[in-house]
């Protein structure tokens, strides 16, 4: 029974790591889309920007060189 409780716990751990890492990314475009709109109260922009930093700055990663091109692909679909 220990033995299955482990497992489930690492399935659990690699799942919300994927989880997290597929919906981090494609978050910024939603956020993009209410900024844009003033959809959002200042505050609330002003807490959220800086979670999204670190994708701007992986936009802009030379490189990687797919990477700037889909980004900004992707951000372009939500202004």
């Amino acid at each position: 029974m220990d033995e299955k409780r482990k497992s489930n716990g690492a399935l659990w751990v690699a799942l919300t790591i994927l989880l997290i890492g597929l919906f981090y990314p494609l978050s910024v475009g939603p956020f993009i889309w209410l900024v844009d709109r003033d959809m959002l109260p200042l505050g609330v922009t002003r807490w959220l920007l800086p979670i999204y930093i670190p994708l701007d700055d992986l936009a802009e990663n030379k490189t990687i060189p797919v990477l700037p091109g889909l980004m900004s692909w992707y951000f372009s679909l939500w202004v």
